[in-house]
């Protein structure tokens, strides 16, 4: 139930509990009262895609952390990066720097390939604001 939105838990498990209650009282076995909740439970992401927001998009969530990474240049390439790198070295070890070297176009489409979805999704980078220190050399 904890993957319920949290407006919505309290609610539903005091039904679940309710509905567990009345099997209790209609002289239901453990087990059928155990395969009813393990039923209902199993039914949760359902409930949960249907108590979303109509205005959000399904996988809002991961759309906002997307997002929250792309405003930053250092999260987007620290996240990135790396991957990248390992890319171009495993090409290396595997057919060497002739292969690697044609890798790095690749790279440079990655890096288009971002500025697109940043472009498209409405994302501005925060840039680092400086120092007061260094505002007086202006």
């Amino acid at each position: 139930m904890r993957l319920l939105p949290a407006q919505h838990r309290s609610r539903f498990t005091e039904e679940l509990k309710a509905e567990l209650y009345d099997l209790a009282q209609a002289k239901a076995t453990g087990a059928m009262q155990i395969m009813y909740a393990l039923q209902q439970l199993g039914r949760v992401w359902e409930l949960r895609i249907a108590l979303q927001a109509p205005d959000q998009p399904r996988f809002y969530r991961l759309y906002q952390a997307a997002c929250w990474v792309l405003t930053s240049d250092w999260r987007t390439w620290g996240l990135l990066g790396p991957l990248l790198a390992f890319g171009v070295i495993n090409v290396n070890l595997s057919q060497g720097w002739g292969s690697a070297l044609f890798t790095l176009p690749g790279i440079v489409g990655f890096y288009a390939g971002i500025e697109w979805l940043r472009k498209r999704w409405g994302v501005e980078v925060k840039r680092r604001s400086r120092a007061v220190g260094d505002q007086s050399n202006e």
